[in-house]
């Protein structure tokens, strides 16, 4: 799917795709962002479902933005789905158009080159979603993570989290 494909869809509902274990909002909700274990739910004005989640294909992990669910990769009853449409996240996005997305390019963690770590949605509003590879630790800080999700709303935390993936390692 080109990622060109989500401009001008409008948000109805989100759902976060995780561990039956971790299907509480306190185990997603930080102050730095959300921590999502599978996958995140769009649904759109229409019926449809947009799901961005984690994907690892030998060495490379990427973000997968596809139209449809996500149960297909998973058996059923392994995953849960965490209502996150009434979070004041989210909830003022709700009817809002995806007026743009991008792309967030990051650094391939075991070999050279580059990988898709995240897309950034733009809405009509102005205001912006990054969905990213990533946790969020206990301690609250954001790290890279390949088989993991993180959604963040505040634009700089976001654009700082974007240069993180992107940057070569110290040697």
């Amino acid at each position: 799917m080109r990622l060109d494909d989500i401009t001008g869809v409008r948000l109805r509902s989100v759902a976060y795709l995780t561990l039956p274990e971790l299907a509480e909002e306190r185990y997603v909700r930080y102050p730095v962002g959300h921590d999502v274990s599978m996958g995140i739910e769009l649904g759109t004005e229409g019926g449809g479902r947009l799901t961005i989640s984690w994907l690892t294909e030998g060495t490379d992990a990427r973000v997968d933005v596809s139209w449809g669910g996500i149960e297909e990769r998973f058996p059923s009853g392994s995953l849960t789905r965490l209502d996150a449409t009434a979070w004041p996240e989210w909830a003022d996005l709700l009817g809002r158009g995806v007026e743009h997305v991008q792309s967030v390019e990051g650094l391939k963690p075991l070999e050279a080159g580059r990988t898709q770590a995240g897309v950034r949605l733009g809405f009509t509003d102005g205001r912006s979603v990054t969905v990213a590879l990533g946790e969020v630790t206990e301690e609250g800080r954001l790290e890279y993570s390949p088989d993991n999700l993180v959604v963040l709303f505040d634009r700089t935390i976001a654009q700082a989290y974007e240069h993180s993936l992107a940057e070569e390692p110290d040697a």
